[in-house]
């Protein structure tokens, strides 16, 4: 289990260590806890975002891309997808 396990890290140690989990998550699970979505967009089989401590979204990134709504925001489709799935409702949890 892995908590925010990039914050703090430079660019290049931040692809690194997404490629390490990628090739640990061949042999077990790993959970992965993050803000930063572009963390998860290919290295993730599995994806669930939480709002108010329950599931809002269980299923894959591409998903959360194909989720995105007009005027979301975001630099990514990923980002948008969760702001898109954070904010349905009419709740901002974000």
């Amino acid at each position: 289990m892995l908590d925010e396990p990039t914050t703090g890290l430079d660019p290049v140690q931040r692809v690194g260590l997404r490629a390490i989990i990628k090739d640990l998550a061949q042999e077990c699970v790993v959970l992965v806890s993050t803000h930063l979505v572009e963390d998860i967009d290919t290295s993730a089989a599995r994806v669930l975002v939480l709002a108010d401590g329950r599931v809002v979204h269980d299923g894959d990134a591409l998903t959360l891309q194909e989720a995105v709504a007009d005027g979301a925001h975001g630099t990514t489709a990923l980002e948008r997808g969760v702001w898109t799935i954070l904010t349905r409702g009419g709740a901002d949890h974000g």
